[in-house]
């Protein structure tokens, strides 16, 4: 296979050596070539496929305002199912718990929150039944603009700040107070100080 040249004891592939590696390369290279296709296909159907009902997005700042994990998953939630054009869904608490493993109560108390925290809005619905009956629907769901819980998130960190600022003060006052004022002597039974 290999055969020395003579000249300085240098080893050369025979032609036969280097025209199978060289085919052996190429069937490489169109292997490859093959697969890029397959996997830009794949790519590009999967481009096709995806419209904006298979997909949403996820404000960054929701992970910047304090929300625990299960609000975060409900307001992901939300999101995932609202209405593009008007922001508004109406699922149940039991959709809700039922999509996020979470019980209904848990659920309630979480979106709740996330309306104290001026994610979303709520409002009731009324039903009819078949014979006319007004009940209680599920809640209808509206996404309020990021911005608004963002600026509700630093008014609350602000009010809670000055709170604290104003304990502070408050505990250092009484502190320097209880340093001026002399100590008081026991008072006795008979109206004078004891050990007089």
């Amino acid at each position: 296979m290999r055969k020395e040249d003579g000249c300085g004891g240098l080893l050369n592939l025979c032609r036969s050596d280097y025209a199978a590696l060289r085919g052996g390369a190429q069937r490489e290279i169109r292997s490859v070539e093959m697969k890029r296709k397959v996997v830009q296909n794949e790519v590009s159907t999967v481009a096709q496929t995806r419209s904006p009902q298979n997909y949403f997005l996820v404000p960054n700042e929701v992970f910047h305002i304090g929300l625990s994990h299960p609000e975060i998953s409900i307001y992901c939630y939300l999101l995932s199912i609202e209405n593009r054009e008007t922001y508004q869904c109406w699922p149940s608490y039991k959709t809700i718990g039922k999509a996020l493993g979470m019980c209904e109560n848990t659920v309630s108390k979480y979106v709740r929150s996330l309306e104290e925290k001026d994610l979303i809005r709520t409002e009731p619905t009324m039903i009819r039944s078949k014979d006319g009956r007004p009940l209680n629907g599920n809640l209808l769901y509206t996404i309020r603009p990021i911005q608004a819980a963002v600026e509700s998130f630093y008014e609350r960190q602000f009010r809670q700040l000055e709170e604290d600022t104003a304990r502070q003060r408050a505990a250092e006052r009484l502190a320097e107070s209880a340093h001026r004022s002399p100590p008081e002597r026991p008072v006795c039974a008979f109206g004078r100080g004891c050990g007089e």
